[in-house]
């Protein structure tokens, strides 16, 4: 969290905003602002999304996964787009449909094996 934190900070120095600012772009309070800077309080996917809009940069450059020009490099952009706008319950519904249709695969592959 304290590498995030860093990051968000540097992004929002860069933006030059305030902590307050910040805060007021993403309704939050400043005091969150300053607690996530610091690596003492987590962020949902929804929250960083807004900060990421707010501070101008894509998801991706704020979390520092590296993004390429290939299509599955944009495919996760847009999955991580996509993941943020979903509640708790509706992202951990998808992640275990996804283990499952995971462990399918590996069995179906399996057999497939000589």
């Amino acid at each position: 969290m304290k590498k995030l934190g860093n990051r968000i900070a540097r992004q929002r120095k860069a933006a030059g905003f305030s902590q307050a600012r910040l805060a007021e772009e993403v309704n939050v309070t400043p005091e969150s602002i300053s607690r996530i800077e610091g690596g003492h309080l987590g962020v949902s996917f929804a929250l960083l999304r807004k900060l990421a809009d707010a501070l101008g940069v894509r998801l991706h450059e704020l979390v520092r996964w590296q993004i390429g020009d290939e299509p599955k490099d944009h495919l996760v952009d847009d999955l991580l787009v996509w993941a943020s706008r979903m509640s708790f319950g509706e992202l951990e519904l998808v992640m275990e449909l996804g283990a499952v249709a995971l462990e399918h695969t590996r069995r179906m592959v399996a057999k497939q094996r000589p």
